[in-house]
């Protein structure tokens, strides 16, 4: 049905960001905390009006004159509609791929709600690139009380990550 009829939004977003990295686009140290909600009035077809509350933590431990990082990141998205509500699929977030279990193919697991974890270990084998060993544990769930950390996916894998030393321009991950 939301790809025959289009839902018209009212979005509104509000949030909260601390973010002490080093180099947003390749950080080696610091840490970064987000937390944002958000709201979306369905203002055409009253069928898709939904709210979501998305936190994000990140922290980066160097050792070694920061040659070798240890980089954990935590995601969770959790989604509430009012009775007769529901969420457009395409507006649900997916928790597989390139950006959580990088072990899994794009949108393998999707749904209203979910909870990611990434541990990743890097190491400088030359100047412009550096290498990785990941770990990454995740589940969605219809409901936010089924959000836990029971019964997790995971996934283990490497990676390089090609860069200069503002940013990583080419990352190859295989899990």
């Amino acid at each position: 049905p939301e790809l025959i009829e289009q839902p018209d939004y009212y979005h509104a977003d509000a949030f909260f960001r601390i973010d002490y990295r080093d180099e947003p686009l390749n950080a080696h140290s610091g840490g970064l905390f987000e937390l944002t909600y958000r709201y979306y009035d369905d203002r055409k077809l009253n069928l898709y009006s939904f709210r979501r509350l998305d936190a994000e933590l990140q922290q980066f431990f160097p050792f070694l004159k920061k040659k070798r990082v240890i980089a954990f990141r935590a995601r969770t998205s959790l989604a509430d509609t009012s009775t007769g509500q529901s969420i457009p699929f395409y507006m649900m977030y997916a928790e597989s791929g390139a950006a959580a279990l990088r072990g899994y193919r794009e949108f393998r697991f999707r749904d209203r709600n979910f909870i990611v974890m990434n541990l990743e270990y890097r190491w400088e084998a030359f100047p412009g690139l550096d290498m990785a060993i990941f770990g990454d544990v995740g589940k969605v769930a219809s409901r936010r009380s089924d959000i836990d950390l029971k019964d997790l996916e995971s996934d283990v894998g490497f990676g390089f990550r090609f860069n200069t030393i503002k940013s990583v321009f080419l990352r190859i991950d295989i899990g």
